[in-house]
């Protein structure tokens, strides 16, 4: 293979120079080849197809199939980078999309599509072979030809190339290298060294012309991607990878590099060809880039509506209990900044200190990186997420007449909305705009510097404690542990690269109370009982993915607070979540197979996780509330509220 590989680069290299001679465009070169690398997929699809249908028991047979599904997942990985980049709905549709079922968008009812493509084969092949399984491969094979046989070819361009490169940089590092696309497989590192290989060869057509420009940047970039292939080569050890070290000297260093080649060729960049709102910021030079997703493409509203003053006057309304029928509960009442934005218990006082609400307070930092919110994702836009809260008798108890009439008597407010919203003061105190200031101010809550960040953008070396217990947590958590599967990187929440505009949410069986003899499963259906048009059996016990950021600070853990620390949480994982101790579901989501985790990695992803601890916002609290003239009794109330 390597020497086969080796005379293909030098072959494409004779090409690329002979293609710039003669001024044919790399991007002409690059669509035929994209064109013959699906029809190679497709007749690989075919041939296992027709080895799949003839099922015969024995070793011989399943060597075969097996040896013919190694080639597709060669033949796709080769096309990966590019189709999943020019048309990533119908990858993810037929191609490659998580092995689990699905409702159809904007659906009048539930319409459950069934998961087809790559991963479920992955799990069947996982099975034992069998004329059941083979046949549903087969099935599932005729499945994908159909839908290429119907699909059209995107056209390619030169800056393409560049952003594809660069969204398969980050896809092959979150998603592949944790083992995301392998559900039952052990092929991740192989299928990473095609995909770097093809990129290689595609990118190599542009060598002469960067080389004109930028010789040494030519030079780094290319050394750079054949490094990170060496080094995957070396270790090939899908447990023992060091995915810290990969990223650092070699993702990231390619990663940036693309972006100064494609700036230096004139390419343009995504932002500049498509009026859409993209999640990722295509400056971005790092994985770990603080600016690496846009907080606007997740706030969804308008761009005049966020301004430093729309985020001030978002943050005095945070701790008003002016929002509240008894004006003694703020938003800072549950979601306190000191605790990250948590209130320590496993689920908040309700309002009259009458019980308490259904859930635990999930954090707010950096809880704008989502396509929707709250634990059970019934809230679909952040602007619409505090409606929920208003009118709940748990929690607000009121409307929003009530407190926009409240607010428009405070000439503090009155100014402040105007401000906010170039809006007169008679006018600018509504509901809408109520929204949108705390939607702005909530989207300000980033927390991307912890000592972890620090660590692996290479800005701090030492000084930072049990760094190298720190390093060998994250590499289990991006690998052996398969964390990383659903909290992905950088957010390490359910926010699903490499696009990130899409959330998922996942059934793990969580008991109502861990620490009994025989736990038992709550009653809590979370997603199956949220939106009507998503109440079907598999989103039964679904709850959103959090974000792990500052997760040392926000517990008690799970969407019922029942776990108290993180080592109850990390072995509960262990063993395979609820069927690992007694609860079993018919969707859960999570692998019910032992991680095998010995006591010391627990303790090295605790560590881990303990390092994402970043909360610049802890002393936050505005110590003056506006003033009501007409009604100086509201006046004596406290910022963040009594309880």
């Amino acid at each position: 293979m390597k020497q086969k590989y080796t005379a293909i680069g030098f072959c494409l290299l004779l090409i690329a120079i002979f293609a710039f001679r003669t001024g044919a465009e790399p991007q002409d070169l690059i669509q035929a080849r994209f064109q013959e690398r699906i029809n190679a997929f497709s007749r690989a699809a075919a041939a296992m197809q027709i080895i799949a249908a003839r099922y015969k028991p024995g070793k011989a047979y399943a060597a075969e199939l097996k040896a013919a599904y190694i080639e597709l997942r060669v033949r796709y990985k080769a096309a990966e980078y590019l189709w999943t980049y020019s048309d990533p709905a119908f990858v993810d549709a037929y191609i490659n999309g998580a092995p689990l079922p699905e409702l159809e968008e904007n659906s009048f009812g539930p319409l459950i599509l069934e998961p087809v493509g790559l991963q479920v084969i992955d799990e069947q092949m996982g099975e034992a072979v069998s004329d059941s399984n083979t046949a549903e491969i087969s099935t599932l094979l005729k499945t994908m030809q159909t839908q290429l046989q119907a699909s059209s070819l995107k056209t390619i361009h030169n800056a393409t190339v560049f952003s594809a490169a660069r969204s398969g940089l980050l896809r092959l590092y979150t998603m592949g290298l944790t083992g995301f696309d392998l559900p039952a497989g052990d092929r991740a590192i192989a299928d990473a060294l095609v995909v770097l290989q093809t990129m290689h060869d595609d990118l190599s057509l542009f060598r002469p012309a960067i080389a004109v420009r930028r010789p040494g940047l030519a030079d780094s970039l290319f050394t750079s991607l054949e490094g990170s292939m060496q080094f995957l080569k070396r270790h090939n050890d899908f447990d023992k990878l060091d995915r810290f070290t990969l990223l650092q000297r070699y993702i990231d260093p390619v990663y940036a590099r693309l972006l100064q080649v494609q700036l230096s060729l004139g390419y343009e960049l995504p932002h500049e060809s498509s009026l859409r709102k993209q999640a990722v910021n295509d400056l971005s030079k790092s994985l770990f880039d603080p600016a690496l997703l846009n907080p606007a493409f997740y706030i969804s509203i308008p761009a005049s509506a966020i301004n430093p003053a729309s985020v001030s006057l978002g943050e005095m309304l945070f701790f008003d209990p002016i929002l509240s029928a008894d004006m003694q509960r703020a938003c800072a009442s549950c979601h306190d900044p000191a605790k990250a934005f948590t209130d320590g218990v496993p689920k908040s006082v309700a309002n009259g200190r009458t019980g308490t609400v259904a859930r635990n307070a999930p954090g707010l930092l950096n809880s704008v990186y989502s396509e929707r919110y709250f634990h059970d994702l019934r809230a679909e836009d952040l602007s619409d997420q505090m409606e929920h809260v208003v009118t709940s008798p748990l929690e607000f108890n009121s409307t929003w007449d009530e407190i926009v009439a409240k607010l428009k008597q405070s000439a503090t407010y009155r100014l402040q909305f105007a401000e906010a919203f170039k809006t007169p003061p008679e006018q600018a105190v509504n509901a809408g705009n109520l929204r949108f200031a705390m939607a702005a101010f909530v989207g300000s809550l980033n927390s991307f510097n912890s000592p972890f960040d620090r660590l692996i953008r290479g800005e701090q070396t030492s000084g930072i404690a049990n760094s190298p217990g720190i390093i060998r947590g994250y590499n289990l958590f991006m690998g052996k542990a398969a964390c990383g599967t659903c909290h992905f990187a950088p957010v390490f929440n359910g926010t699903v690269p490499p696009f990130y505009a899409n959330s998922e949410s996942e059934v793990l069986g969580v008991p109502e109370d861990p620490y009994s003899k025989k736990p038992q499963l709550g009653s809590d259906k979370g997603r199956a009982e949220a939106l009507l048009r998503e109440q079907v059996d598999f989103n039964a016990y679904a709850f959103k993915t959090p974000g792990l950021r500052n997760i040392a600070e926000t517990g008690p853990y799970m969407h019922n607070g029942a776990y108290k620390d993180l080592q109850k949480v990390m072995e509960f994982y262990n063993l395979g979540g609820g069927a690992g101790i007694g609860i079993h579901l018919p969707h859960q989501t999570l692998a019910a197979d032992k991680l095998n985790l010995s006591k010391r990695e627990i303790a090295d992803i605790i560590l881990f996780m303990q390092a994402l601890s970043d909360n610049p916002y802890s002393r936050m609290q505005p110590p003056v509330l506006p003033a009501f003239e007409s009604h100086p009794e509201w006046n004596s109330r406290k910022s963040g509220g009594t309880y």
